[in-house]
């Protein structure tokens, strides 16, 4: 199990960078792939709520990222395997046929390997889940001779996208595992840790209002939403 990553900062271009979580393992049978694998890093982490506000003046056209780090001769040995690391979750994937609501798996891929149209970072409003801003140097850069970097980006329209968590707000739960060409399946976390993320819409044009520090709202937004709160 991996420990947690709070979300990035802010950069000047108006993109989100944050780090990643897990879910119930006890709902499905579990068949393990026939390795240990101990260098797992995820963005965003296991295991907790992450919070970002998203510009919607575009739209609600959101990008998102996961990233995963991995020692490479382990992934090297999942290749041997025919394994894939995999994100599963409700978010929404329209070219697969999956309302929101509706879990499935999002493969990853190497960080060298093209990107598919349409998952790019040339948008507006945008929102990135990224290592590289996190401030966790194991897993900033980019894949060396001892570790390998897999990403997975999906786009998600927000309007009528998911469960309203409140008005303007969309969550989502997800979790990571593994999975063999043969349908085998390992999962990445234990019971009750899904990974929560949520966006809240806001127009970019609009102050954001204040929300006090002490108030116990403000201790549950991660460290980038307070920057903007506070800037």
């Amino acid at each position: 199990m991996t420990s947690c990553m709070s979300i990035g900062p802010l950069e000047a271009s108006g993109t989100w960078h944050a780090a990643a979580c897990l879910h119930d393992a006890s709902l499905f049978s579990t068949t393990t792939v026939t390795m240990a694998l101990t260098s797992l890093s995820f963005f965003p982490a296991l295991g907790q709520k992450t919070s970002v506000l998203v510009p919607v003046n575009n739209g609600g056209v959101v990008h998102l990222r996961f990233t995963v780090t991995v020692d490479a001769e382990e992934y090297r040995e999942l290749e041997r395997q025919n394994a894939q690391l995999q994100l599963w979750s409700d978010i929404p994937a329209p070219g697969a046929g999956r309302p929101a609501g509706q879990w499935g798996d999002f493969g990853f891929r190497r960080e060298d390997e093209r990107v598919p149209t349409g998952t790019g970072e040339g948008s507006e409003g945008v929102v990135h889940f990224n290592a590289k801003s996190s401030g966790i140097t194991t897993a900033g850069g980019t894949s060396s001779n001892k570790t390998v970097i897999l990403l997975l980006n999906t786009t998600i329209q927000l309007s009528g996208a998911s469960t309203l968590d409140v008005a303007g707000t969309w969550q989502y739960s997800f979790t990571y595992r593994l999975a063999s060409s043969s349908g085998e399946v390992t999962w990445l976390g234990g019971y009750g840790q899904d990974g929560v993320l949520v966006l809240s819409a806001w127009l970019s044009s609009t102050p954001v209002v204040p929300i006090p520090p002490s108030t116990a709202l403000y201790k549950t937004l991660s460290h980038g939403v307070r920057q903007v709160l506070e800037s």
